[in-house]
């Protein structure tokens, strides 16, 4: 499997009037040959903007990284309808980073073709 490493959108400040959650802005294509997923450093602030073209439809694959008794459970798998925008996170990085050493959570789809996702962080103030 191939996934795209996705950078975070800082979005920051008391006035979050101002902050626009774009399709465009900080979007990556998943139309690329070969890939098959996004993978990320999960903090717990962040949340993933998906777009899913006309011809998109298939499943995200949100794969847990916490074991139960030493065994990964069944991911959690979300049906994506064609033409349609999804606001998806934040999730537990205890739950969802994988035990592989990376520190990355990943996420993988069926289909790829014209979808695009741009991943944003709340930056809490200090």
């Amino acid at each position: 499997m191939a996934r795209v490493t996705l950078t975070p959108i800082n979005l920051q400040g008391t006035n979050l009037a101002n902050a626009v959650i774009s399709a465009t802005a900080g979007a990556t294509s998943l139309a690329t040959a070969g890939i098959t997923g996004v993978q990320f450093v999960n903090n717990g602030s962040m949340f993933m903007y998906v777009v899913i073209g006309s011809a998109g439809a298939g499943n995200l694959t949100l794969n847990l990284g916490r074991t139960t008794e030493g065994q990964l459970p069944v991911p959690f798998v979300l049906a994506l309808a064609n033409s349609t925008n999804y606001l998806l996170g934040p999730w537990s990085p205890s739950d969802f980073t994988a035990h592989d050493g990376t520190g990355q959570t990943y996420f993988d789809f069926s289909v790829t073709t014209g979808n695009s996702v741009s991943l944003y962080q709340l930056i809490p103030l200090t």
